[in-house]
């Protein structure tokens, strides 16, 4: 015992009498190498109190002699820290000096300032007795200079730390933007683990509550742009309340104007079935960037809005983008549905269905085969859409053929007030 706290006085004299900024001219390179590998040796062998006295030296008389010199010093202090026979008096001041230790390296090599931080952070974190203030302190001063190269199970015992202390504020802070930066960067994997830990020590509303209570006083309009955003996902995909996402995303409008925001206004008019609004916020997205996104999404809201030659050409914008879009053609095939059924309730119900009425959906069948032969992705959807319309009985049938005098093979031209739009040509099928 009575070594080790020798040893430990003379590293705290060392340490409270260092004032050389650069290695002493004095000390010749054959004598500073001799004393690097005696401190390698030692602490590579775990011999800890004498890599320590060697490593001590190198800090008084040549501290920006080797760049590894700090973390494997702090490696030996905070291992004798951590030394179980040891005294607790012992070993709190074997821990205080790997903390100084540290300092000296963030000094001394100020490019590893940064994981030496993390590093501190981790110490207080986890030593007997350890300083939470302290950890969370040293983590921030590490993400501060930025979330590269930081291992993100570091962020994310920062945020558990701050969440046990209730900042859950700051807790949603370090978590939205270290998601942000792992989003922008390719890392999916680590941003849906931040994602899960949020969500685990907040609830979606505690955060929109932590957000607006930020938003009432912020005047960056970047930041007021990150919060509105997360609340608008935040309402859209969690909550599913369609009118508040609605209204946070009216709000990000004021402060940008782009094809995204515009685009996801319409997103959540359309969801409100507000068809018409919809169709505005897709003209205005598509006035900033042609997207093919945003005719598809036209020409859904003119489906439902009963306006099937402006949703088949809007669908037809979209192919003229991307040629493998099958879903153009199933919005098509939609389209042509929802003529037949507006037209037959106008003639008085399903009762009164006319074999014009049935010839469109030789169209229907044509389209959504197309839309699964260019995008197989679809086949599921498209094929339940098909059994639909052979178990409804909506086809014409062969008595319906035979009285019309069609053939197999035969072609057939889409006719009547109601379809005459729809420019289309099908063929009798085979018997």
């Amino acid at each position: 015992m009575k070594r080790l706290i020798l040893t430990l006085l003379s590293g705290l004299a060392a340490l409270t009498t260092l004032t050389a900024q650069t290695t002493d001219p004095g000390v010749n390179t054959s004598l500073i190498n001799r004393n690097w590998s005696l401190f390698f040796e030692y602490h590579k062998n775990k011999d800890f109190i004498s890599s320590v006295k060697y490593g001590m030296w190198l800090v008084k008389n040549a501290p920006d002699a080797k760049k590894t010199l700090w973390a494997k010093l702090n490696e030996s202090y905070y291992s004798l820290a951590n030394d179980s026979t040891l005294a607790p008096e012992v070993k709190a001041a074997y821990f205080d000096t790997s903390m100084y230790i540290l300092n000296l390296g963030i000094k001394y090599t100020p490019d590893k300032a940064k994981s030496f931080y993390v590093i501190k952070g981790y110490n207080f974190e986890t030593f007997p007795g350890g300083n939470s203030d302290s950890a969370i302190g040293n983590y921030l001063a590490a993400f501060k200079l930025g979330f590269q190269d930081v291992d993100y199970r570091f962020i994310v015992r920062c945020g558990q730390l701050m969440a046990k202390k209730e900042q859950i504020g700051d807790a949603i802070d370090l978590y939205s933007s270290a998601k942000d930066f792992m989003d922008a960067n390719g890392q999916a994997d680590a941003s849906a683990f931040l994602v899960n830990e949020l969500n685990g020590i907040a609830s979606p509303e505690q955060i929109i509550d932590v957000n607006n209570k930020t938003l009432a006083i912020e005047t960056s309009t970047e930041k007021k742009l990150k919060l509105r955003w997360q609340n608008f996902k935040l309402y859209l995909n969690q909550l599913k309340e369609d009118d508040k996402a609605l209204a946070e995303v009216l709000e990000i409008l004021k402060l940008e104007q782009t094809s995204y925001a515009y685009r996801m206004a319409g997103q959540s008019y359309y969801n409100l079935g507000k068809y018409s609004n919809a169709v505005e916020m897709y003209q205005k997205s598509l006035k900033l960037e042609e997207s093919k996104e945003d005719y598809l999404n036209i020409a859904q809201c003119y489906v439902n809005l009963d306006r099937g030659q402006s949703a088949k050409e809007f669908a037809y914008k979209a192919l003229k983008l991307d040629k493998g879009l099958g879903r153009a053609y199933l919005v098509i095939g939609q389209a042509y549905e929802a003529a037949v059924s507006s037209c037959v309730s106008q003639k008085g119900g399903w009762a009164e269905i006319k074999f014009d009425d049935k010839v469109v959906y030789l169209a229907v069948l044509d389209m959504y085969q197309k839309a699964k032969a260019v995008e197989p992705a679809l086949t599921g959807e498209v094929n339940q859409r098909i059994n639909s319309i052979y178990s409804s009985n909506l086809l014409p049938t062969k008595s319906d053929y035979f009285f019309k005098k069609k053939k197999s093979g035969d072609k057939i031209q889409v006719k009547g007030n109601c379809y005459n739009w729809i420019g289309e040509t099908v063929t009798v099928p085979s018997f």
